[in-house]
């Protein structure tokens, strides 16, 4: 499996970063948040559709390279000893299978996942 038990929790490493870094991460994922509300909502619009898209990119890669700067973000963070990633808290419940999402707290696995009859490993939330 390449799924970690474990999973990174963005507020703890949040609460690591100074003050300086939290406002240049901060204000990067404002604009990553903006840009993604346009690309989301202005699907008819094919320009505002495509230069969001195209600015999540470029600002993801920002932020990548402001956390890359601060030794905050790297692989020995996310990749486990066992050679498994710890993926975002936030994500929610995932399938360990095969990392979709696993919707249902009654049955721990994704649709797809439920259907072949693999064993029911998932992933459960943070928090």
């Amino acid at each position: 499996m390449s799924i970690s038990d474990r999973r990174f929790v963005g507020e703890f490493a949040w609460a690591l970063l100074d003050r300086e870094a939290q406002d240049r991460i901060g204000a990067i994922a404002m604009e990553i948040a903006a840009a993604r509300y346009v690309a989301d909502v202005a699907v008819c619009d094919m320009a505002a559709h495509r230069a969001a898209v195209e600015a999540c990119e470029k600002l993801g890669d920002d932020i990548l390279l402001e956390l890359a700067a601060l030794d905050e973000l790297d692989t020995n963070r996310l990749l486990e000893p066992n050679g498994t990633w710890r993926l975002p808290a936030g994500a929610g419940p995932l399938c360990r299978e095969c990392g979709g999402e696993a919707p249902h707290r009654s049955r721990p696995t994704c649709d797809a996942c439920a259907g072949v009859g693999r064993s029911p490993l998932m992933l459960g939330e943070a928090r």
